[in-house]
Protein backbone atom coordinates (compact mmCIF):
# COMPACT_ATOMS: atom_id res chain seq x y z
CA UNK A 1 0.00 0.00 0.00
CA UNK A 2 0.99 3.64 -0.40
CA UNK A 3 0.25 6.81 1.58
CA UNK A 4 -0.88 9.49 -0.41
CA UNK A 5 0.57 13.12 -0.91
CA UNK A 6 -2.42 14.87 1.20
CA UNK A 7 -5.62 11.51 0.08
CA UNK A 8 -7.41 9.45 2.14
CA UNK A 9 -6.44 6.33 3.75
CA UNK A 10 -8.85 3.21 4.45
CA UNK A 11 -7.30 0.17 5.83
CA UNK A 12 -9.08 -3.01 7.10
CA UNK A 13 -6.88 -5.80 8.82
CA UNK A 14 -7.95 -9.06 8.92
CA UNK A 15 -6.06 -9.85 12.35
CA UNK A 16 -4.56 -8.00 15.27
CA UNK A 17 -3.10 -4.99 13.88
CA UNK A 18 0.28 -3.13 15.33
CA UNK A 19 1.20 -0.02 13.87
CA UNK A 20 4.79 0.32 13.30
CA UNK A 21 4.73 -2.82 11.38
CA UNK A 22 3.53 -2.38 7.91
CA UNK A 23 6.81 -3.16 5.70
CA UNK A 24 4.81 -2.47 2.43
CA UNK A 25 3.72 1.13 3.49
CA UNK A 26 5.41 4.11 2.21
CA UNK A 27 6.24 5.89 5.63
CA UNK A 28 5.98 10.18 5.22
CA UNK A 29 6.59 12.53 7.72
CA UNK A 30 5.06 16.21 8.09
CA UNK A 31 7.52 19.25 9.16
CA UNK A 32 5.06 21.04 10.80
CA UNK A 33 6.66 24.66 11.06
CA UNK A 34 5.97 27.31 13.14
CA UNK A 35 3.67 30.17 12.18
CA UNK A 36 1.58 28.60 9.69
CA UNK A 37 4.17 28.23 7.06
CA UNK A 38 3.84 25.83 4.42
CA UNK A 39 4.73 22.00 5.29
CA UNK A 40 6.90 19.54 3.70
CA UNK A 41 6.49 15.81 3.41
CA UNK A 42 9.56 13.68 3.13
CA UNK A 43 9.62 9.94 1.95
CA UNK A 44 10.85 6.56 2.65
CA UNK A 45 14.03 7.16 1.12
CA UNK A 46 14.82 8.29 4.11
CA UNK A 47 16.61 11.59 2.41
CA UNK A 48 14.44 13.75 4.95
CA UNK A 49 13.20 14.00 8.70
CA UNK A 50 11.14 11.44 9.77
CA UNK A 51 9.64 9.23 13.00
CA UNK A 52 9.39 5.43 12.80
CA UNK A 53 6.39 3.64 11.79
CA UNK A 54 4.01 6.13 10.86
CA UNK A 55 0.89 6.52 8.67
CA UNK A 56 1.19 10.01 7.45
CA UNK A 57 -0.89 11.47 4.91
CA UNK A 58 -0.15 15.10 5.41
CA UNK A 59 -0.28 17.16 2.25
CA UNK A 60 1.85 19.58 0.80
CA UNK A 61 0.54 22.67 3.41
CA UNK A 62 -1.22 22.11 6.61
CA UNK A 63 -4.92 21.82 6.00
CA UNK A 64 -4.23 19.73 3.06
CA UNK A 65 -4.47 16.87 5.51
CA UNK A 66 -6.09 13.23 4.35
CA UNK A 67 -8.41 11.38 6.24
CA UNK A 68 -6.94 8.29 7.88
CA UNK A 69 -9.90 4.82 8.63
CA UNK A 70 -8.62 1.73 10.36
CA UNK A 71 -10.65 -1.27 10.82
CA UNK A 72 -9.36 -4.54 12.89
CA UNK A 73 -11.20 -7.85 12.79
CA UNK A 74 -13.44 -8.81 15.35
CA UNK A 75 -11.96 -9.44 18.74
CA UNK A 76 -8.61 -8.51 17.70
CA UNK A 77 -6.82 -5.29 19.00
CA UNK A 78 -5.04 -2.24 17.94
CA UNK A 79 -1.89 -1.65 19.40
CA UNK A 80 1.02 0.89 18.63
CA UNK A 81 5.02 0.25 18.31
CA UNK A 82 5.54 3.63 17.50
CA UNK A 83 8.30 4.85 19.68
CA UNK A 84 8.63 8.55 18.80
CA UNK A 85 6.18 10.75 17.53
CA UNK A 86 2.12 10.19 16.39
CA UNK A 87 1.34 6.67 14.96
CA UNK A 88 -1.21 8.62 12.53
CA UNK A 89 -1.00 12.34 11.40
CA UNK A 90 -4.11 13.42 9.56
CA UNK A 91 -7.42 15.15 9.26
CA UNK A 92 -10.22 13.21 10.61
CA UNK A 93 -9.29 9.49 11.96
CA UNK A 94 -11.78 6.95 12.10
CA UNK A 95 -10.99 3.74 14.06
CA UNK A 96 -13.06 0.85 15.17
CA UNK A 97 -11.22 -2.63 17.09
CA UNK A 98 -11.65 -4.69 19.73
CA UNK A 99 -9.44 -2.53 22.07
CA UNK A 100 -7.67 0.72 21.13
CA UNK A 101 -4.50 1.13 23.42
CA UNK A 102 -2.36 3.84 23.73
CA UNK A 103 -1.85 5.56 20.56
CA UNK A 104 -0.35 8.99 19.82
CA UNK A 105 -1.84 10.78 17.23
CA UNK A 106 -1.68 14.22 15.43
CA UNK A 107 -5.09 15.26 14.11
CA UNK A 108 -7.95 17.54 14.11
CA UNK A 109 -10.93 15.47 14.70
CA UNK A 110 -11.05 11.73 15.85
CA UNK A 111 -13.88 9.25 15.86
CA UNK A 112 -13.13 5.38 17.91
CA UNK A 113 -15.39 2.27 18.70
CA UNK A 114 -14.15 -0.44 21.08
CA UNK A 115 -16.27 -3.28 21.55
CA UNK A 116 -14.75 -4.96 24.56
CA UNK A 117 -11.89 -3.00 25.82
CA UNK A 118 -10.49 0.60 26.34
CA UNK A 119 -10.06 3.36 23.94
CA UNK A 120 -6.91 5.82 25.18
CA UNK A 121 -5.27 8.45 22.71
CA UNK A 122 -2.78 11.02 23.70
CA UNK A 123 -1.97 14.28 21.46
CA UNK A 124 0.98 16.35 22.10
CA UNK A 125 2.11 19.72 21.55
CA UNK A 126 4.04 19.93 18.38
CA UNK A 127 8.39 19.92 19.04
CA UNK A 128 8.11 23.82 19.12
CA UNK A 129 5.22 24.59 21.79
CA UNK A 130 2.23 24.29 19.18
CA UNK A 131 -0.77 23.11 20.22
CA UNK A 132 -3.57 21.70 17.95
CA UNK A 133 -7.32 21.26 19.36
CA UNK A 134 -8.63 18.48 18.69
CA UNK A 135 -12.84 17.41 18.14
CA UNK A 136 -14.25 14.09 20.06
CA UNK A 137 -16.63 13.37 17.43
CA UNK A 138 -17.39 10.15 18.17
CA UNK A 139 -16.28 7.96 20.74
CA UNK A 140 -17.83 4.74 22.16
CA UNK A 141 -16.32 1.81 24.06
CA UNK A 142 -18.99 -0.88 24.96
CA UNK A 143 -17.76 -3.17 27.41
CA UNK A 144 -18.85 -3.23 31.11
CA UNK A 145 -16.18 -0.98 33.38
CA UNK A 146 -14.13 0.04 29.80
CA UNK A 147 -12.41 3.24 29.71
CA UNK A 148 -12.31 6.03 27.13
CA UNK A 149 -9.08 8.08 28.19
CA UNK A 150 -7.77 11.14 25.91
CA UNK A 151 -5.62 13.67 26.39
CA UNK A 152 -4.47 16.63 24.20
CA UNK A 153 -1.84 19.11 25.51
CA UNK A 154 -3.86 22.14 23.74
CA UNK A 155 -8.27 22.37 23.83
CA UNK A 156 -10.45 19.67 23.66
CA UNK A 157 -14.26 20.27 21.94
CA UNK A 158 -16.16 17.29 23.48
CA UNK A 159 -19.10 15.87 21.40
CA UNK A 160 -20.51 12.29 21.64
CA UNK A 161 -18.40 9.90 24.51
CA UNK A 162 -20.34 6.75 25.29
CA UNK A 163 -18.23 4.58 28.13
CA UNK A 164 -17.94 3.79 32.03
CA UNK A 165 -14.97 5.19 32.88
CA UNK A 166 -14.52 8.96 31.03
CA UNK A 167 -11.17 10.36 31.50
CA UNK A 168 -10.65 13.76 29.49
CA UNK A 169 -7.71 15.79 29.80
CA UNK A 170 -7.16 19.41 28.05
CA UNK A 171 -3.61 20.15 29.91
CA UNK A 172 -2.88 23.34 28.47
CA UNK A 173 -5.71 24.48 26.80
CA UNK A 174 -9.59 24.86 27.14
CA UNK A 175 -12.04 22.09 27.62
CA UNK A 176 -15.30 23.04 25.28
CA UNK A 177 -18.09 21.15 27.19
CA UNK A 178 -21.16 23.44 24.94
CA UNK A 179 -21.74 20.50 22.63
CA UNK A 180 -20.83 17.11 25.08
CA UNK A 181 -23.35 14.52 24.68
CA UNK A 182 -21.25 12.23 27.94
CA UNK A 183 -23.13 9.09 28.18
CA UNK A 184 -22.22 6.63 30.72
CA UNK A 185 -20.31 7.59 32.92
CA UNK A 186 -20.52 6.04 35.91
CA UNK A 187 -16.89 7.88 36.56
CA UNK A 188 -16.24 11.17 34.92
CA UNK A 189 -12.96 13.64 35.59
CA UNK A 190 -12.48 16.05 33.27
CA UNK A 191 -9.35 18.20 33.68
CA UNK A 192 -8.87 21.61 31.89
CA UNK A 193 -7.07 25.22 32.06
CA UNK A 194 -10.42 26.07 31.93
CA UNK A 195 -14.16 25.27 30.79
CA UNK A 196 -16.57 26.15 28.43
CA UNK A 197 -20.27 25.22 29.28
CA UNK A 198 -23.44 24.93 27.15
CA UNK A 199 -26.27 27.64 28.42
CA UNK A 200 -28.38 24.90 30.51
CA UNK A 201 -26.49 22.55 30.17
CA UNK A 202 -24.61 20.16 32.86
CA UNK A 203 -22.40 21.95 34.94
CA UNK A 204 -20.17 18.89 35.67
CA UNK A 205 -19.51 20.30 39.39
CA UNK A 206 -17.30 17.87 41.01
CA UNK A 207 -15.99 16.01 37.87
CA UNK A 208 -14.30 19.20 36.65
CA UNK A 209 -10.99 20.16 37.67
CA UNK A 210 -9.24 23.32 36.69
CA UNK A 211 -5.16 23.13 36.70
CA UNK A 212 -3.24 25.00 38.05
CA UNK A 213 -0.06 23.71 37.49
CA UNK A 214 0.06 25.60 34.20
CA UNK A 215 0.12 29.17 34.16
CA UNK A 216 -0.72 31.26 30.62
CA UNK A 217 0.98 34.55 30.35
CA UNK A 218 0.10 36.74 27.33
CA UNK A 219 3.24 38.58 26.92
CA UNK A 220 3.86 39.01 22.87
CA UNK A 221 3.82 42.65 23.15
CA UNK A 222 5.76 42.88 25.92
CA UNK A 223 9.04 42.07 27.91
CA UNK A 224 10.38 38.72 28.22
CA UNK A 225 8.96 36.35 31.36
CA UNK A 226 11.66 36.56 33.75
CA UNK A 227 11.68 32.41 35.00
CA UNK A 228 13.98 32.26 38.54
CA UNK A 229 13.68 31.37 41.62
CA UNK A 230 11.52 33.83 43.00
CA UNK A 231 9.22 32.90 39.89
CA UNK A 232 9.18 29.23 40.66
CA UNK A 233 8.62 29.62 44.69
CA UNK A 234 5.44 31.77 44.25
CA UNK A 235 4.10 29.63 41.28
CA UNK A 236 4.81 26.16 41.71
CA UNK A 237 2.56 23.44 41.94
CA UNK A 238 2.75 19.17 42.94
CA UNK A 239 6.26 19.44 42.17
CA UNK A 240 5.62 21.26 38.82
CA UNK A 241 6.21 24.45 36.80
CA UNK A 242 4.18 24.38 33.50
CA UNK A 243 4.24 28.06 31.63
CA UNK A 244 3.11 28.69 28.24
CA UNK A 245 4.12 32.03 27.56
CA UNK A 246 2.40 34.48 23.95
CA UNK A 247 6.22 36.18 24.02
CA UNK A 248 9.57 35.64 25.03
CA UNK A 249 10.78 34.13 28.31
CA UNK A 250 13.81 33.83 29.86
CA UNK A 251 15.70 31.72 32.12
CA UNK A 252 17.54 33.44 35.53
CA UNK A 253 18.95 31.07 37.99
CA UNK A 254 17.00 28.21 39.69
CA UNK A 255 17.38 25.89 42.68
CA UNK A 256 15.24 22.74 40.26
CA UNK A 257 15.42 20.39 43.97
CA UNK A 258 11.73 21.56 44.45
CA UNK A 259 10.68 20.77 40.86
CA UNK A 260 10.22 16.83 41.25
CA UNK A 261 7.59 16.54 38.64
CA UNK A 262 9.33 18.77 36.26
CA UNK A 263 9.73 22.22 34.40
CA UNK A 264 7.86 22.87 31.07
CA UNK A 265 8.24 26.07 29.21
CA UNK A 266 6.62 27.16 26.23
CA UNK A 267 7.28 30.18 24.30
CA UNK A 268 5.39 31.87 21.53
CA UNK A 269 8.67 34.17 20.86
CA UNK A 270 12.37 33.01 21.91
CA UNK A 271 13.63 30.85 24.81
CA UNK A 272 17.24 32.45 26.33
CA UNK A 273 19.28 31.26 29.40
CA UNK A 274 20.55 33.70 31.24
CA UNK A 275 21.13 32.11 34.66
CA UNK A 276 21.88 28.33 36.11
CA UNK A 277 20.10 25.33 36.80
CA UNK A 278 21.20 23.56 39.81
CA UNK A 279 20.09 20.48 41.95
CA UNK A 280 18.15 19.16 38.72
CA UNK A 281 19.47 15.78 38.85
CA UNK A 282 16.32 13.78 39.34
CA UNK A 283 14.35 16.96 37.44
CA UNK A 284 12.87 16.44 33.74
CA UNK A 285 13.57 19.86 32.26
CA UNK A 286 11.31 20.65 29.21
CA UNK A 287 11.42 24.01 26.94
CA UNK A 288 10.02 24.68 23.65
CA UNK A 289 9.58 27.46 21.42
CA UNK A 290 8.26 29.42 18.35
CA UNK A 291 11.28 30.38 17.75
CA UNK A 292 14.74 30.28 19.30
CA UNK A 293 16.48 28.40 22.36
CA UNK A 294 19.83 30.49 22.86
CA UNK A 295 22.25 31.77 25.95
CA UNK A 296 23.69 34.67 27.24
CA UNK A 297 25.31 33.28 29.89
CA UNK A 298 24.55 30.04 33.03
CA UNK A 299 23.80 26.77 31.93
CA UNK A 300 20.85 24.32 31.63
CA UNK A 301 20.85 21.00 33.50
CA UNK A 302 18.46 17.96 34.20
CA UNK A 303 17.86 14.49 34.30
CA UNK A 304 15.95 14.21 31.02
CA UNK A 305 16.03 17.51 28.73
CA UNK A 306 13.85 18.06 26.06
CA UNK A 307 14.25 20.84 23.84
CA UNK A 308 12.03 21.77 20.84
CA UNK A 309 12.75 25.29 18.50
CA UNK A 310 11.39 26.76 15.43
CA UNK A 311 14.73 27.84 15.20
CA UNK A 312 18.04 27.18 16.46
CA UNK A 313 18.70 25.61 19.45
CA UNK A 314 22.78 27.38 20.56
CA UNK A 315 24.69 28.49 17.73
CA UNK A 316 28.22 27.96 16.31
CA UNK A 317 30.47 29.31 18.99
CA UNK A 318 27.71 30.09 21.45
CA UNK A 319 26.74 26.39 21.86
CA UNK A 320 23.82 25.84 24.20
CA UNK A 321 25.56 24.78 28.03
CA UNK A 322 24.65 21.86 29.56
CA UNK A 323 26.00 21.16 32.51
CA UNK A 324 24.42 17.88 33.34
CA UNK A 325 22.14 15.96 31.09
CA UNK A 326 21.23 12.38 31.71
CA UNK A 327 19.11 12.13 28.51
CA UNK A 328 18.74 14.42 25.94
CA UNK A 329 15.99 15.18 23.04
CA UNK A 330 16.27 18.09 20.67
CA UNK A 331 14.29 19.11 17.64
CA UNK A 332 14.77 22.73 16.08
CA UNK A 333 13.64 23.78 12.29
CA UNK A 334 17.57 24.99 12.50
CA UNK A 335 20.80 24.12 13.37
CA UNK A 336 21.50 22.80 16.81
CA UNK A 337 24.86 23.04 18.68
CA UNK A 338 25.04 21.81 22.35
CA UNK A 339 27.77 21.14 24.83
CA UNK A 340 27.79 18.81 27.59
CA UNK A 341 29.94 20.00 30.29
CA UNK A 342 30.57 16.80 32.38
CA UNK A 343 29.40 13.11 32.52
CA UNK A 344 27.84 11.47 29.84
CA UNK A 345 24.43 11.88 28.01
CA UNK A 346 22.30 9.96 26.14
CA UNK A 347 20.99 11.18 23.03
CA UNK A 348 17.12 9.80 22.69
CA UNK A 349 17.04 12.01 19.08
CA UNK A 350 18.51 15.26 18.21
CA UNK A 351 16.91 16.58 14.72
CA UNK A 352 17.45 19.73 12.59
CA UNK A 353 14.57 19.93 10.57
CA UNK A 354 16.37 22.06 8.05
CA UNK A 355 17.92 19.39 5.24
CA UNK A 356 20.66 21.74 4.94
CA UNK A 357 20.68 22.23 8.58
CA UNK A 358 23.59 21.02 11.04
CA UNK A 359 23.94 19.18 15.04
CA UNK A 360 26.95 19.10 16.59
CA UNK A 361 27.11 17.95 20.26
CA UNK A 362 30.38 17.93 22.46
CA UNK A 363 30.70 16.11 25.51
CA UNK A 364 33.77 17.72 26.70
CA UNK A 365 34.57 15.30 29.79
CA UNK A 366 32.37 12.14 28.99
CA UNK A 367 30.71 9.94 26.58
CA UNK A 368 28.04 10.02 23.78
CA UNK A 369 25.71 7.77 24.14
CA UNK A 370 22.59 5.90 22.60
CA UNK A 371 19.29 5.42 23.73
CA UNK A 372 18.40 1.66 23.39
CA UNK A 373 14.77 2.11 22.89
CA UNK A 374 15.28 4.47 19.92
CA UNK A 375 14.30 2.68 16.53
CA UNK A 376 14.73 5.34 14.03
CA UNK A 377 18.41 7.77 13.88
CA UNK A 378 19.51 9.05 16.73
CA UNK A 379 21.40 12.10 15.07
CA UNK A 380 19.27 13.47 11.78
CA UNK A 381 20.75 16.63 9.93
CA UNK A 382 22.78 17.81 6.87
CA UNK A 383 25.46 17.52 8.86
CA UNK A 384 26.69 15.73 11.89
CA UNK A 385 29.43 16.87 14.01
CA UNK A 386 30.26 15.04 17.46
CA UNK A 387 33.66 15.85 19.91
CA UNK A 388 33.21 13.28 22.69
CA UNK A 389 36.41 12.89 25.21
CA UNK A 390 35.75 9.28 25.90
CA UNK A 391 33.18 7.09 23.75
CA UNK A 392 30.62 7.41 20.93
CA UNK A 393 27.96 4.69 20.70
CA UNK A 394 29.05 1.73 22.34
CA UNK A 395 29.44 -2.55 21.55
CA UNK A 396 25.54 -3.38 20.32
CA UNK A 397 24.14 -0.03 20.93
CA UNK A 398 26.17 2.02 18.10
CA UNK A 399 24.40 6.01 17.58
CA UNK A 400 22.70 5.83 14.17
CA UNK A 401 22.97 8.65 11.85
CA UNK A 402 20.65 10.15 9.22
CA UNK A 403 23.56 12.91 8.01
CA UNK A 404 24.35 13.84 4.39
CA UNK A 405 27.95 14.57 6.22
CA UNK A 406 29.85 13.20 9.09
CA UNK A 407 32.64 15.30 11.33
CA UNK A 408 33.98 13.82 14.68
CA UNK A 409 36.54 14.07 17.54
CA UNK A 410 37.07 10.96 19.52
CA UNK A 411 39.93 12.26 22.26
CA UNK A 412 40.81 8.72 23.74
CA UNK A 413 38.05 4.91 23.94
CA UNK A 414 35.81 3.59 20.98
CA UNK A 415 33.25 5.18 18.32
CA UNK A 416 30.12 3.24 17.07
CA UNK A 417 28.57 4.47 13.96
CA UNK A 418 25.91 3.43 11.96
CA UNK A 419 24.64 5.48 8.73
CA UNK A 420 21.21 4.59 7.98
CA UNK A 421 21.71 5.37 4.43
CA UNK A 422 25.38 6.23 2.87
CA UNK A 423 27.01 9.28 4.10
CA UNK A 424 30.84 11.48 3.56
CA UNK A 425 33.20 11.79 5.74
CA UNK A 426 34.50 14.88 6.36
CA UNK A 427 37.55 15.97 9.33
CA UNK A 428 38.32 13.77 12.20
CA UNK A 429 40.63 13.87 14.94
CA UNK A 430 41.54 10.81 16.91
CA UNK A 431 43.21 10.28 19.79
CA UNK A 432 46.32 7.50 20.47
CA UNK A 433 44.57 3.92 20.98
CA UNK A 434 41.35 5.48 19.55
CA UNK A 435 39.25 3.35 17.29
CA UNK A 436 36.07 4.13 15.77
CA UNK A 437 33.89 1.74 13.43
CA UNK A 438 31.63 3.45 10.92
CA UNK A 439 28.88 1.23 9.24
CA UNK A 440 26.66 1.82 6.27
CA UNK A 441 23.91 1.04 3.96
CA UNK A 442 25.27 2.84 0.93
CA UNK A 443 28.40 4.19 -0.04
CA UNK A 444 30.89 5.99 2.48
CA UNK A 445 32.63 8.62 0.31
CA UNK A 446 35.96 10.47 2.10
CA UNK A 447 35.71 13.73 1.63
CA UNK A 448 37.80 15.45 4.63
CA UNK A 449 41.33 15.23 6.68
CA UNK A 450 40.90 12.59 9.02
CA UNK A 451 43.88 11.99 11.04
CA UNK A 452 45.08 10.35 14.57
CA UNK A 453 48.22 8.46 13.94
CA UNK A 454 48.10 5.82 16.35
CA UNK A 455 44.06 5.40 15.93
CA UNK A 456 41.88 2.73 14.49
CA UNK A 457 39.11 3.29 11.80
CA UNK A 458 37.06 0.41 10.59
CA UNK A 459 34.71 1.04 7.58
CA UNK A 460 31.95 -1.54 6.49
CA UNK A 461 29.44 -0.57 4.07
CA UNK A 462 27.11 -2.62 2.00
CA UNK A 463 28.25 -0.23 -1.13
CA UNK A 464 31.83 1.07 -2.21
CA UNK A 465 34.13 3.65 -0.23
CA UNK A 466 34.85 5.95 -2.97
CA UNK A 467 37.06 9.26 -2.52
CA UNK A 468 36.38 12.67 -2.90
CA UNK A 469 38.65 15.39 -2.69
CA UNK A 470 42.76 15.67 -2.04
CA UNK A 471 42.32 14.72 2.04
CA UNK A 472 44.41 11.20 2.95
CA UNK A 473 43.43 9.07 5.49
CA UNK A 474 46.25 8.95 8.08
CA UNK A 475 45.27 6.82 10.75
CA UNK A 476 47.54 3.71 11.85
CA UNK A 477 45.58 1.17 10.73
CA UNK A 478 42.30 1.21 8.42
CA UNK A 479 40.18 -2.02 7.91
CA UNK A 480 37.74 -2.03 4.98
CA UNK A 481 34.85 -3.84 4.05
CA UNK A 482 32.93 -3.11 1.34
CA UNK A 483 30.14 -5.29 -0.70
CA UNK A 484 31.18 -2.60 -3.56
CA UNK A 485 34.38 -1.11 -4.52
CA UNK A 486 37.19 0.87 -2.96
CA UNK A 487 38.71 3.55 -4.33
CA UNK A 488 37.76 4.02 -8.32
CA UNK A 489 39.59 4.46 -11.34
CA UNK A 490 38.71 8.17 -11.76
CA UNK A 491 40.05 8.77 -8.25
CA UNK A 492 42.15 6.31 -5.97
CA UNK A 493 41.53 5.90 -2.86
CA UNK A 494 44.17 8.21 -0.55
CA UNK A 495 46.06 7.15 2.71
CA UNK A 496 48.56 7.38 4.77
CA UNK A 497 48.61 4.66 7.32
CA UNK A 498 50.50 2.16 8.90
CA UNK A 499 48.68 -1.06 8.24
CA UNK A 500 46.37 -1.95 5.72
CA UNK A 501 43.38 -4.85 5.41
CA UNK A 502 40.89 -4.34 2.76
CA UNK A 503 37.99 -6.77 1.88
CA UNK A 504 35.99 -5.91 -1.41
CA UNK A 505 33.47 -7.17 -4.01
CA UNK A 506 35.05 -5.16 -6.68
CA UNK A 507 38.25 -2.98 -7.76
CA UNK A 508 40.80 -1.75 -5.09
CA UNK A 509 42.43 1.21 -6.29
CA UNK A 510 44.53 3.05 -3.75
CA UNK A 511 47.39 5.41 -3.36
CA UNK A 512 49.17 5.28 -0.24
CA UNK A 513 51.50 7.90 0.93
CA UNK A 514 54.59 5.89 2.95
CA UNK A 515 55.61 2.71 3.91
CA UNK A 516 52.62 0.27 4.36
CA UNK A 517 52.19 -3.31 6.10
CA UNK A 518 49.54 -5.41 4.26
CA UNK A 519 47.97 -7.03 7.85
CA UNK A 520 47.19 -10.50 8.19
CA UNK A 521 43.82 -10.66 6.52
CA UNK A 522 45.22 -8.94 3.74
CA UNK A 523 43.73 -7.30 0.25
CA UNK A 524 41.34 -9.16 -1.03
CA UNK A 525 38.93 -8.47 -3.97
CA UNK A 526 36.82 -11.55 -4.88
CA UNK A 527 35.38 -9.84 -8.15
CA UNK A 528 37.68 -7.28 -8.99
CA UNK A 529 41.26 -5.99 -9.67
CA UNK A 530 43.80 -4.53 -7.47
CA UNK A 531 45.87 -1.36 -8.00
CA UNK A 532 47.72 -0.08 -5.21
CA UNK A 533 50.54 2.14 -5.11
CA UNK A 534 52.74 3.66 -2.48
CA UNK A 535 55.22 6.72 -2.60
CA UNK A 536 56.97 4.87 0.33
CA UNK A 537 59.88 2.59 -0.08
CA UNK A 538 58.13 -0.54 0.63
CA UNK A 539 55.01 -2.83 0.91
CA UNK A 540 55.20 -5.80 3.60
CA UNK A 541 52.72 -8.07 4.06
CA UNK A 542 51.80 -9.65 7.77
CA UNK A 543 50.94 -13.50 8.21
CA UNK A 544 51.08 -16.27 6.46
CA UNK A 545 50.61 -16.52 2.98
CA UNK A 546 47.41 -18.14 2.79
CA UNK A 547 45.85 -15.50 4.81
CA UNK A 548 47.97 -12.17 3.78
CA UNK A 549 48.65 -10.41 0.68
CA UNK A 550 46.71 -9.82 -2.01
CA UNK A 551 44.28 -11.91 -3.64
CA UNK A 552 42.36 -10.74 -6.13
CA UNK A 553 40.13 -12.34 -9.33
CA UNK A 554 41.50 -9.83 -11.84
CA UNK A 555 44.67 -8.20 -11.93
CA UNK A 556 46.83 -7.22 -9.00
CA UNK A 557 49.26 -4.31 -9.40
CA UNK A 558 51.48 -3.22 -7.11
CA UNK A 559 53.95 -0.17 -7.33
CA UNK A 560 56.57 1.38 -5.02
CA UNK A 561 59.47 3.81 -4.72
CA UNK A 562 61.99 0.87 -4.57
Amino acid sequence: AAVTDGGNITLTNTGALEIGTFSALTIERELALPSGAATVVVDAALSGVRTDGEVNISGSTQGARGDITITTAASTALTNAVTDGAAFIGDVLTLTAHAIDALNIDVNEVSASADSGDISLTQTAGFDGSLRALTLTSLTASDSGAEIKVINDGDLVVKTVDADDVHLDSREGAMDLSLEAITGGTSIALFAVSFVLGAGGRTFDGQKTERRAGRYVDNATGSALVIDQAYIDQNIANGELRVRATGDIQIGNIDASSLTNGLSLTAGGDITVTGTITNAGSTDITLRAAGSIAQSSGSLAGDAITLGAGSAVGADGTALALSDAASLSIEAGANVFAELASGDVTVDAIISRNAAGEVSLTADAGSILADSTRVGGHVIAGTTTLSAATDIGAVGQALRLDTDLLNWTLAGGNAYLTAIEGLSLGNATLGASSTTTIAAADDIIVNGAISGASADLTLNTSGSVLQQGSDRMAVGTLSIDAAGSVGSAASDLLTDVDNLTIAAGGDIAVDELDDLTITADGVVSSAGSINLATAGASIAAAGTNATSGFRAAGDVTLAAAD
